[in-house]
């Protein structure tokens, strides 16, 4: 694995991270504030926290709280979907 990079910033929440960096992946998304918007609802709904933002726009969340029925993961399957196809979860337990 290639070295990374830590950076930091100066937010309240982690989700609030994109926004004060300005990260964007492409022209073609949607502003950082909108980002960070989705990301505070999975914060609040499944203690999903950022984790890592990687090339190729990846983003890696680390999720203490995964939904527990096939109902509420195809529902947050969807979201994905509709978030972009850049969003890795990560399990942790």
């Amino acid at each position: 694995m290639p070295p990374g990079f830590v950076y930091l910033a100066a937010v309240s929440r982690p989700a609030d991270f994109l926004t004060e960096v300005g990260w964007f992946t492409t022209e073609a998304w949607e502003p950082p504030l909108h980002l960070s918007a989705v990301l505070r609802s999975w914060e609040d709904r499944f203690g999903a926290r950022l984790l890592q933002i990687g090339p190729a726009a990846e983003i890696r969340l680390l999720v203490s709280r995964p939904p527990q029925t096939e109902d509420a993961a195809l529902a947050v399957a969807a979201e994905l979907w509709a978030f972009g196809d850049t969003a890795w979860v990560t399990h942790s337990s």
